[in-house]
């Protein structure tokens, strides 16, 4: 059985976002002090994983990347707006 990993609990439908949205950096910042190395929390309706760790981020993005996928409206939604940068990389 998987287990999620731990993170800040939301609000129903909103879930971290309203906290997210009034300062990201202060937000992203917490959760990573809270944390630790990977937290989850939920921005509205989406689930969202957050890794800090520079070995972690390596293994996500470069060494084990088939493992992990974006969801496909990331591209449609805000690839238009934000290119093809490494936030929409996979």
């Amino acid at each position: 059985m998987r287990t999620q990993p731990p993170g800040p609990a939301g609000v129903p439908v909103f879930g971290n976002s309203r906290q997210y949205a009034r300062d990201p950096f202060t937000f992203l910042t917490s959760v990573a002090d809270a944390y630790g190395d990977v937290a989850r929390f939920d921005l509205g309706p989406i689930e969202t994983y957050m890794v800090t760790n520079p070995a972690d981020i390596e293994r996500v993005l470069v060494t084990e990347d088939a493992k992990y996928h974006k969801p496909d409206f990331q591209d449609d939604a805000i690839g238009t707006l934000l290119g093809d940068g490494l936030l929409l990389s996979e």
